[in-house]
C-alpha cells in the first residue's frame, strides 16, 4: 500500500516534469488555487483495508492503510494515469499513462536515492519507508498536496483526474489498490 502511495509520487514527479516543460516560469502570472473535489479509494478486502480525508482547506488529503496479509515482492505492478479537461473544453486528454511498472523496483529507488525521496518529502508525510514484500500492518501518507511539486504557474485551469492502482499480478484478484483522485485548478477572482 505503501508502495502504491510512493508510485503516486512518482507519477505526480513526472507531472511536474511535463507541466514544467510547457513554459517557464512566469512571475506574474497569478498563482492556480489547487483544490482536491474529491478522492475515490479501493481495497481488495483479502488484502487491505483503506480510507482517505480530504482536509477542511481542501488542498491536501490523507491516505490510510491497513495491510491484512503480506504481498509479496516480485508480483506487485503499478498502473497510473493523469487526464485533464481544460477550462472551456468538453472532453478529458490524457496527460501522461504509465503501464506495468515494478512497484517494488520503484520503492528501492525511493529508498536508496536521496533526490527522489527529497522530492516526494516536500509536501507530505510517510508514516514509515515502504519496502518489499509489503508486509502486514498499518500505513498512512499524509498531507499530500500536489501544489508543493510543481510550479503553480504553470498549471493550466481545468479539472484533473489522477488514477493509479497497483495489481498483484499472481494473485486472484486483479486489483489489490486502486486510487482516483479529482482536483480542480481554477484562478481565484480578486
Amino acid at each position: 500500500m505503501k508502495q502504491l502511495l510512493t508510485l503516486w509520487l512518482l507519477a505526480l514527479f513526472q507531472l511536474q516534469n511535463c507541466l514544467d516543460s510547457f513554459e517557464d516560469i512566469d512571475d506574474t502570472k497569478p498563482i492556480p488555487t489547487i483544490e482536491v473535489e474529491r478522492v475515490k479509494i479501493h481495497g481488495e478486502r483479502k488484502y487491505v483495508l483503506v480510507g482517505s480525508r480530504i482536509h477542511n482547506n481542501r488542498t491536501q488529503f490523507d491516505v490510510y492503510i491497513s495491510v491484512i496479509r503480506e504481498l509479496g515482492s516480485n508480483n506487485l505492478i503499478m498502473n497510473s494515469n493523469m487526464r485533464a479537461k481544460f477550462e472551456g473544453e468538453m472532453d478529458f486528454k490524457r496527460i501522461f499513462e504509465m503501464k506495468l511498472l515494478d512497484f517494488c523496483g520503484w520503492l528501492t529507488e525511493y529508498k536508496e536515492n536521496f533526490f527522489v525521496r527529497a522530492f516526494f518529502k516536500k509536501s507530505m508525510k510517510l508514516s514509515d519507508i515502504i519496502v518489499c514484500p509489503i508486509r502486514a500492518g498499518n500505513y498512512s501518507l499524509t498531507n499530500i498536496n500536489m501544489a508543493d511539486n510543481v510550479y503553480p504557474q504553470n498549471l493550466v485551469p481545468g479539472n484533473y483526474k489522477y488514477f493509479l492502482e497497483i495489481v498483484e499480478i499472481t494473485g486472484d484478484v486483479p486489483k489489490v489498490f486502486a486510487l482516483q483522485v479529482t482536483t480542480k485548478i481554477y484562478i481565484k477572482s480578486t
